[in-house]
């Protein structure tokens, strides 16, 4: 039992570490001279104009790394239950949305929690909140962070889940995540109309309008990949 569950607890062991070591990078030992300008800095990885390797790696490790987390944790605990939490449950579609409302709250956590360790670093190192970034109002930065961060995270657990649902490997889901790694990337994203990497703060620009068009195109794929399990589920004679 203990053996299981440190076998459990390493993948979020090492990611917590690497999202440690990249804020602590970020905040410590940047150049930024605000919170908020560290904050910014740490996920602005991809931009319309090209991409910036290390912070894009660790913007998609924030991401990523947690979605590979939960369906972790739901193949080792949830999909070896499968039979009696279905039992419990009403159907697939009230499972699924049970679920859908344990990631999505798993992802706000996180953001909250990643913004909180940027502040605090920021503390120790002495560095105001600040007013902004480069004309970009903080208000605008703190809502491309949590609201559309929250819904990029929601994007990228919905395909995931498609995927392993769909053909129950290991070895596809991770190419799945290679695939949304490559498809975030602006050589072919080019107008943003992709759901992939659209939460970097690359994208931002003083105006809200910038920030409410990613969140359109965001909450558009959430809905059609909602419609698409629901007609798995249907398909399957299941709900």
């Amino acid at each position: 039992m203990n053996k299981n569950l440190g076998r459990m607890n390493l993948p979020f062991i090492v990611y917590v570490s690497i999202c440690l070591v990249g804020a602590a990078n970020f905040v410590l030992f940047g150049e930024s001279d605000t919170i908020i300008a560290s904050l910014h800095t740490a996920i602005n990885g991809v931009f319309p104009q090209g991409i910036l390797v290390m912070r894009y790696l660790f913007y998609m490790i924030v991401h990523l790394g947690l979605v590979y987390l939960f369906l972790h944790y739901f193949e080792r605990i949830q999909y070896g239950q499968m039979f009696y939490i279905l039992i419990r449950s009403k159907s697939f579609l009230h499972w699924f949305l049970h679920q859908l409302g344990n990631i999505t709250l798993l992802g706000l956590v996180w953001l909250v929690a990643l913004a909180l360790l940027f502040y605090v670093g920021g503390l120790l190192r002495g560095l105001p909140l600040g007013a902004g970034v480069e004309d970009v109002p903080t208000t605008i930065i703190l809502y491309h962070h949590f609201i559309n961060g929250l819904l990029q995270f929601v994007n990228y657990a919905l395909i995931a889940f498609i995927v392993f649902w769909i053909w129950r490997s290991d070895v596809l889901l991770l190419g799945s995540f290679a695939v949304m790694f490559l498809l975030g990337l602006p050589a072919i994203n080019t107008h943003q109309f992709l759901p992939f990497a659209l939460s970097s703060m690359g994208y931002v620009t003083s105006a809200w309008f910038g920030v409410f068009t990613i969140s359109g195109v965001l909450v558009a794929f959430i809905i059609i990949e909602i419609v698409f399990l629901i007609l798995v589920f249907k398909k399957a004679k299941s709900i």
